[in-house]
């Protein structure tokens, strides 16, 4: 019975956090249904910028920079993980993704954030998970 009951039991992996269980108590879920819960990894967050070009070309894979937070008034250092080798026609945009280390939960997924002292402190990103 405990075996049983031990399949049953739903548990975020690598310390996520189960955010929803669109189901209710007893309802039963088949092997087949592909959307059961949404877990969030928030031990590093991933923000995602839309730059000129002119902007992007001083951006390299691999380069620290600094974003701040404005609505908790802090600053992490973030690593640069994706810049895309294209512009995009319609907006004039590249699309560019930093990662912050947030190993120790200090910083909140959803916020806005903005690049530190650089050419694109304008530019807000948004954290996302």
């Amino acid at each position: 019975i405990e075996a049983q009951l031990e399949r049953r039991i739903i548990r975020a992996p690598n310390g996520g956090v189960v955010l929803e269980l669109p189901r209710q108590i007893g309802e039963a879920i088949t092997a087949t249904e592909s959307h059961f819960a949404t877990i969030v990894e928030l031990r590093k967050l991933r923000v995602r910028y839309f730059l000129t070009t002119r902007q992007s070309l001083a951006m390299k894979l691999g380069d620290h920079v600094s974003v701040r937070f404005p609505d908790t008034l802090q600053k992490a250092d973030a690593v640069i993980d994706f810049v895309s080798p294209v512009t995009d026609s319609k907006s004039g945009t590249v699309r560019v993704e930093l990662v912050i280390d947030n190993q120790k939960n200090e910083f909140r997924s959803g916020l806005r954030c903005v690049l530190g002292a650089t050419e694109t402190a304008r530019h807000g990103g948004k954290v996302s998970r």
